[in-house]
C-alpha cells in the first residue's frame, strides 16, 4: 500500500491502529460542563500520542480546561452532556471528531450507522473514540488511517518518480538511508533532527528517537560542521538548518546531491522520511520568520 507513492507497509498500520486513536479522551473545554471533572489546561503536558490523534496545536487558544474520561464513562453520561461536550470539541478543532460524511469517505463506507450529534449550523458528526474504532473491521481501519494520512502530506514522492540509475546511485552512496526513503515510521517521535543526525553519522537508530534542537546542534559542532558563506551552492554531505527569530533551529535537512535532501517534516506517524528535491525544501521553509544557515564538514 501506498499513499501519494509513499510506502506504507501492513506492519506499520498496525502499528498505527494501536496508537491513533487513545484508551482515554482527552475533551478540550472552554468553559466547564456540570458533572465533569476538569483540569486546568495549561497544567497538563499530554504526550506526543495524544498530541498527534488530537492535532493538539491546531486547537483554538480559547480552551481552558481538560477532562479525562474513558470511551465508556463518556457513553454513560446522559445524551445533552455527550452533545455539550462533543459541541466543544467540534469548536475548538480538536482532532478525531468528524462530520459523519466525511468520515464514510474516510472509512470507504457507503452503509453503515455512526452515533452522531447534530450541530447548531446543521451539521451531523461523530465522535471516533477506541469502542467506536474498535467496532470497524480491519479493511475500514487502513482505509482511514491511509486516507487520513493524505492530509498530513504536501508533497509527492520522488523516490517512485527518479530512474532506475538514479535510485541505484543513492543506495550505493547511502546505503544506511535508502531503505528509508519515502517510508512512515511506526511511532510518533523522530523529527527532522534525528533524520539529519542518522545521515551524519551513519547510524540509523537515530531515526527512531525524538531529539532537541541542542543535542543536534552539539552533533553538527562534534562533527565538524561549520556555517557557509557560500549561497547556496550544496554538495552531498552539507547540512541545511532553519532558524526562528530567537535563532533557535526549527527545522533540518541532509542534503544527498545536487538534487535531493533527506528530510522528515515533522514528528509524527503521518510524516514520512522523504527525498526531496532541494527547491521544494527551500520554497516550504522560506518565510519571513526563518533563516537558513547552510553547514559544510
Amino acid at each position: 500500500m501506498n499513499v501519494y507513492g509513499y510506502n506504507l507497509t501492513n506492519e506499520t498500520l498496525l502499528k498505527w491502529d494501536d496508537k491513533i486513536i487513545p484508551n482515554e479522551e482527552w475533551f478540550y473545554l472552554y468553559q466547564p460542563i456540570e458533572t465533569l471533572s476538569t483540569n486546568v489546561f495549561e497544567e497538563l503536558n499530554p504526550p506526543l500520542d495524544i498530541r498527534t490523534s488530537y492535532v493538539t496545536w491546531g486547537i483554538k487558544k480559547k480552551a481552558r480546561y481538560i477532562s479525562k474520561q474513558t470511551p465508556e464513562a463518556f457513553l454513560s453520561l446522559s445524551p445533552q452532556i455527550q452533545h455539550k461536550i462533543v459541541k466543544q470539541q467540534w469548536e475548538l478543532d480538536r482532532g478525531l471528531v468528524f462530520k459523519k460524511e466525511d468520515l464514510k469517505g474516510l472509512l470507504e463506507c457507503t452503509m453503515g450507522e455512526f452515533p452522531s450529534f447534530q450541530l447548531d449550523e446543521g451539521d451531523e458528526v461523530v465522535l471516533l473514540h477506541r469502542l467506536l474504532w474498535d467496532s470497524f473491521d480491519i479493511k475500514k481501519k487502513q482505509n482511514f488511517l491511509k486516507n487520513y494520512s493524505k492530509f498530513w502530506i504536501s508533497e509527492e514522492s520522488q523516490w517512485n518518480q527518479i530512474s532506475e540509475n538514479e535510485k541505484n546511485i543513492l543506495q550505493s552512496q547511502f546505503h544506511h538511508l535508502h531503505s528509508f526513503f519515502d517510508t512512515f515510521s511506526s511511532n510518533n517521535g523522530p523529527n527532522c533532527f534525528s533524520a539529519v543526525s542518522a545521515a551524519i553519522l551513519h547510524n540509523v537508530s537515530y531515526l527512531q528517537e525524538w531529539m532537541q534542537a541542542s543535542d543536534f546542534l552539539n552533533i553538527l559542532l562534534k562533527e565538524g560542521y561549520y556555517s557557509q558563506k557560500n549561497g547556496r551552492a550544496f554538495k552531498e554531505g552539507d547540512v541545511l538548518v532553519w532558524f526562528n527569530t530567537h535563532s533557535i533551529p526549527i527545522h533540518a535537512a541532509y542534503v544527498l546531491n545536487e538534487n535531493f535532501v533527506f528530510n522528515k517534516n515533522g514528528q509524527t506517524i503521518f510524516n514520512p522520511w522523504q527525498l526531496v528535491k532541494i527547491e521544494d525544501v527551500l520554497d516550504r521553509w522560506e518565510h519571513p520568520e526563518s533563516k537558513l544557515k547552510h553547514y559544510r564538514r
